[in-house]
């Protein structure tokens, strides 16, 4: 592929190219980074994207970084939110969810000069490609850095040519961006039209390199501001650079993938039917198996919701496939193996891997056994579903809402994996209708939580009181040092009373809310029956105001000024529990692993229950340790 020279001491592979690029740029007073996880501390990207993110707050002038210039090699995955390239993988030459990205970082020192010289001197002289065989393309607004391209390299002045869109990064919605300058190498005209990569195609004219230029922020109102300095960041995908400068049609055919590809040909081999060998789905089985087992190592498990999804959802399309080449015939397991062997050849770059293989192999045997078990009953219904409607005399075939919601409910189908499967019989899907059950099903949920909130099991607001409480101003609370706290009155319903300052804690988090009373102060009349009332409960009635449930119609008036006094010895067994629940989470993590997280809890003052996630049951043996372990910490009396 392309035609490219052989260099002194040219890199073959991943191992030897990731020391060359870091080698380059130290050389040149970089700061070697190691790769940061996938999961960002940044709540607008789902996954560590690029190699830019670890350094974002530098970018933004929000933290000072202790060198001016990096190096990394970063770990990247593409799954999920803006970036997300699943539906590709297998079906194109170079995407991948999980890939590394090289990349050089310059944090207000060098700019456009230095990096586009070194871009240029590391493509020619360490990968070894020839200058006529790189394009390179710059944003139509940048004359700048078409001028240094001519004027410190020597790139062919015929191969630059200005792009729009396709020349301007952004991180996400918002964050940094800025005009950048891509390399592309020319594989030769055997591999399709020429005229650059603003004419020719993807398969002739591959980009191996973005250069951008950070200079911008982009605001949530669609505004930019100029960052506090300008900054280089710069990304090469490593399994690209290595089909390139292999002169391989694919990322799967070179590297630690070539062999897993391997290894699933060996696998098919042996199945009942050796026709069921397709290209498209020995590339997901093996990309989404490497794949599910780095995310599992940063932390991540198997759920319902957010990463733990995509997770789900990697694993879950990865045995589709595994399925359609016919490898569960004759294997129990295909994910697992894949897994396993992918751990071994990438444990010498990534030594944590091996030391997580263990806990790894067992989230993803756990996983691949429990959809086995339902994914045949599922496949089931979707085949009978299909046949229904295809025996039908109607020419419309699209698969009703309710029977695509019935899969993912019952059988743990994802929408996308229902999608793939009725597309390769040529169905469509109801979305709408799916949406319609999904929204049901929300409104039972809310109607659910309605009701246990009366029993002061729930959490949140409670929606019967929104109308007449929203745009209360925030009631201030003040129980956590007092239990008895003077307010005034600033609404009144007819079975509670709202406080603009009170010492009763609202239900929230999964801790109960307070009980207690509520007394006019300075009445006239002290044999009043009605000056005193107790409180039953207390909820949010709106976002951040407190709403007093009452036991009856309290005969307060708004203005009227009451004292709160709660039930500190209820208060206090309840926080008792609260303590008690960071103390089994703290405990959970010690004995099962740092990817235990609180999926709900309920903290009363008689009684605790703390939900989470874990890819099996706990042994008895795992539960006595963790007993032990929260025993001795309360025994401790820190």
């Amino acid at each position: 592929m392309g035609k490219t020279v052989t260099a002194k001491a040219k890199p073959t592979s991943a191992s030897e190219l990731r020391k060359a690029f870091t080698d380059f740029f130290a050389e040149r007073e970089h700061k070697e980074v190691a790769s940061a996880g996938l999961v960002p501390p940044d709540p607008t990207i789902m996954f560590t994207v690029a190699g830019m993110v670890p350094f974002k707050q530098y970018f933004l002038g929000l933290e000072t970084p202790q060198y001016k210039r990096a190096v990394s090699v970063q770990k990247c995955l593409r799954a999920g939110g803006k970036h997300n390239d699943l539906e590709e993988i297998g079906r194109t030459s170079r995407h991948l969810s999980f890939f590394e990205m090289l990349g050089n970082f310059s944090f207000g020192d060098y700019f456009k000069e230095d990096a586009i010289i070194w871009a240029w001197e590391f493509s020619t002289k360490v990968l070894g490609f020839l200058r006529e065989d790189i394009w390179v393309t710059v944003h139509i607004s940048d004359d700048e850095a078409e001028k240094l391209w001519l004027e410190k390299t020597d790139v062919v002045p015929e191969q630059i040519q200005k792009l729009d869109e396709p020349n301007y990064w952004k991180m996400a919605d918002t964050g940094p961006c800025g005009p950048c300058s891509e390399l592309y190498l020319d594989r030769g005209e055997e591999y399709g039209k020429g005229g650059g990569p603003a004419i020719g195609g993807h398969d002739r004219f591959v980009e191996f390199w973005n250069l951008v230029f950070m200079q911008f922020e982009q605001k949530e109102d669609g505004s930019q501001v100029e960052l506090p300095n300008p900054s280089i960041d710069t990304g090469a995908g490593l399994e690209r650079l290595l089909a390139l400068m292999a002169g391989a049609d694919s990322v799967f055919d070179v590297g630690d993938l070539a062999i897993l590809i391997e290894e699933v040909k060996s696998m098919v081999a042996s199945a009942k039917n050796k026709e069921a060998s397709t290209e498209i789905s020995q590339r997901i089985l093996v990309e989404h198996s490497r794949a599910a087992a780095f995310l599992i190592l940063d932390g991540i498990v198997p759920s319902n919701e957010d990463r733990g999804y995509v997770l789900r959802r990697l694993v879950r399309r990865a045995i589709r496939h595994a399925q359609l080449l016919e490898i569960y015939s004759t294997h129990k397991n295909a994910v697992l193996p894949l897994a396993k062997k992918a751990i071994e050849l990438a444990k010498d770059d990534h030594p944590k891997l091996a030391e997580n293989a263990d806990k790894i192999l067992s989230i993803l045997e756990n996983e691949e056994s429990r959809f086995l078990k339902t994914l045949s009953a599922g496949q089931e219904l979707l085949e009978k579903e299909i046949a229904q409607i295809a025996s039908q005399s109607s020419k419309s075939k699209v698969l009703s809402g309710k029977a695509i919601f019935t899969l993912h409910d019952t059988y743990g189908f994802p929408y996308d994996l229902t999608e793939e499967i009725a597309k390769d019989e040529g169905f469509e899907l109801d979305r709408q209708g799916f949406e319609k059950e999904m929204e049901a099903q929300r409104e039972r949920a809310r109607q659910d939580h309605s009701s246990k909130s009366k029993e002061g099991k729930g959490v949140g607001v409670q929606v019967e009181y929104l109308k007449e409480l929203t745009g209360l101003p925030k009631t201030e609370f003040l129980g956590n040092a007092n239990y008895n706290v003077e307010g005034k009155v600033l609404a009144v319903l007819s079975d509670g009373v709202v406080l603009d300052k009170t010492s009763f804690y609202a239900e929230a988090g999964g801790q109960v809310g307070d009980i207690g009373r509520l007394s006019k102060l300075n009445s006239k009349n002290d044999d009043n029956p009605k000056k005193s009332i107790d409180v039953i409960d207390t909820q949010y009635g709106a976002p951040e105001v407190v709403f007093h449930k009452t036991d009856d119609s309290p005969a307060f008036e708004v203005g009227d000024e009451v004292l709160a006094e709660i039930d500190g010895g209820r208060r206090d067994s309840t926080r008792k529990h609260h303590t008690a629940t960071h103390i089994i989470h703290w405990a959970l993590k010690q004995i099962l692993g740092d990817h235990i997280s609180p999926q709900g809890s309920l903290v009363e003052p008689t009684r605790l229950r703390f939900d989470f996630s874990h890819f099996q049951a706990l042994t008895q043996e795992e539960i006595a340790a963790i007993e032990d372990l929260c025993n001795e910490e309360i025994l401790s009396n820190q």
